[in-house]
């Protein structure tokens, strides 16, 4: 598109120049002008319509590399603390209301189980609280553990539980039970960081996201190598160096 932009920008330059050396002897070559002077303005709008909305484009799917880079970690981090299990991927509410988001979060879930050697993998959500305004707040504060009991009774065959909105608050109670399935969160959510490093304590948190301070955001990721693109921007926390962080 950028070339073709090129060149139909040329064209039309060509154009302007033989009509205004001719519309001195030729008044009628005026108007001629005028439509070589759109065809050059159209080709240099095709030209910088390319080049713009190349980058763009490119910087969304490099961000989406980075984002499934995440499931990917997930899913190594999880097959060598259980493995082969049945797993509950929770996405946003909604998660398969448009096109664009859905085939997003199924891409994740596509590289958890490249990860995690298995595909016995179930996407579901809450249901929407009652006191949920998508303009004003963000899923992770409204949850409760109301809505993500119902959502483990609804899967309780699943041993293995990736969340995208993390925990609620209390959520701890949901995995008191010694058969309660093992947790990794992509976000935190809105538990509390006291509760958080008891269940890295106990095992039920096998896995947590955490950002890298001095990541550098020049770096592309690697379609091929996400478990090295991950290494990029963030580092997995999890049993063997929750206690040196802080999740307050």
């Amino acid at each position: 598109m950028y070339y073709v932009g090129i060149a139909v920008m040329v064209f039309g330059l060509v154009g302007l120049i033989v009509c205004a050396k001719k519309q001195r002897v030729n008044p009628a070559m005026q108007s001629v002008a005028v439509i070589f002077a759109l065809v050059m303005f159209s080709g240099l709008g095709m030209a910088l319509y390319d080049q713009m909305g190349g980058n763009v484009q490119s910087e969304i799917e490099n961000e989406q590399l980075f984002l499934y880079s995440r499931s990917a970690r997930a899913g190594k981090c999880l097959n060598a603390v259980k493995p082969g299990a049945k797993v509950l991927f929770v996405a946003n509410p909604g998660w398969d209301k448009e096109e664009v988001h859905k085939a997003q979060v199924e891409k994740q879930v596509e590289a958890f189980k490249a990860a995690y050697g298995s595909g016995d993998v179930v996407i579901d959500s809450i249901p929407l609280p009652a006191n949920y305004d998508e303009n004003a707040d963000a899923i992770e504060d409204v949850i409760t553990v109301k809505e993500f009991t119902a959502l483990l009774d609804k899967n309780k065959d699943a041993q293995v539980i990736v969340t995208d909105i993390g925990l609620p608050e209390k959520g701890e109670r949901l995995l008191r039970d010694k058969n309660a399935p093992v947790v990794f969160l992509l976000s935190q959510g809105n538990i509390s960081g006291k509760a958080l490093k008891n269940l890295f304590k106990s095992g039920k948190v096998a896995g947590m996201i955490g950002y890298k301070s001095k990541a550098d955001y020049e770096i592309k990721a690697d379609e091929d190598d996400l478990l090295k693109s991950f290494d990029v921007r963030y580092e997995l926390i999890d049993g063997s160096n929750y206690t040196k962080h802080n999740f307050d």
